[in-house]
């Protein structure tokens, strides 16, 4: 017998898929994918390095750093796969002289290199001291936080560091708020990076936060396993990220 599904119906108004992983009746499998991501071998370490990412140095949302991007920061791509350029690691931690002299309005970031439009490292730190750390993309309070982060989005974004590197990034310093988004993402759901923060946000808050209830449900459920502690700070966004991205990587 098959359960409904309630948070299908805004999937289908925005168009995008519902990957068969969120559905109700493949909880249990979620829940497994989700505790085999965050296993340990106790000889080599974590099964898939991405369960370290939230967590390196102590998080990028912890107190002392979180409105400032740190060499943990930069690391923590590379625990997903995507190492940061050397260029971005150069001027997001040591910045150039001529950084901030130079004026965004009407710059298209992503067409810039940059060594043609170095990083503002004070805009940066005043756009993340402005995002809270304990607002969730499923709470109504969201909505005042999401043009900060799409204002983030562009202060980091530069030729050669592109949508998947820097929603990583940005999902770093903010984890509850602000999802990561890649090609598997916007394969599985049929979408890309364009208002996906607030469209995620309105599917996380349909039905009641059905979806949000279900995510957290999957994610107490998996914390039971023993060592699998870490799964308890785990966001709601970062389950449904790491679900779907299991699920794709076990079809191929």
């Amino acid at each position: 017998m098959t359960t409904a599904t309630p948070w299908a119906d805004a999937f289908d108004h925005l168009g995008w898929d519902l990957p068969q992983i969120l559905e109700n009746d493949h909880a249990e499998l979620a829940v497994a994918y989700l505790q085999e991501y965050f296993a340990t071998d106790p000889h080599a370490g974590p099964m898939y390095t991405g369960s370290l990412f939230e967590r390196l140095g102590g998080g990028g949302d912890a107190k002392p750093v979180r409105d400032e991007i740190t060499r943990d920061d930069l690391l923590s791509l590379s625990l997903l796969d995507v190492p940061v350029p050397g260029l971005q690691v150069a001027q997001l931690l040591e910045p150039p002289e001529r950084a901030g002299s130079i004026d965004l309005k009407g710059v298209v970031t992503r067409e810039l290199t940059a060594y043609e439009l170095p990083y503002d490292l004070k805009r940066i730190r005043k756009i993340l001291e402005s995002i809270p750390t304990d607002v969730g993309l499923s709470s109504k309070k969201a909505t005042e936080h999401l043009d900060a982060g799409n204002l983030l989005w562009t202060a980091l974004r530069r030729r050669g560091f592109g949508p998947s590197r820097v929603s990583k990034l940005i999902a770093r310093k903010r984890p509850k708020l602000f999802p990561i988004i890649d090609s598997v993402i916007e394969r599985e759901l049929n979408t890309d990076s364009v208002g996906f923060y607030e469209n995620l946000h309105t599917v996380l808050r349909a039905e009641d936060k059905a979806l949000s209830r279900h995510l957290k449900s999957i994610r107490a459920e998996a914390a039971h396993q023993p060592g699998n502690c870490a799964l308890a700070a785990l966001s709601t966004i970062r389950v449904l990220d790491v679900v779907v991205w299991m699920a794709a990587r076990k079809r191929t």
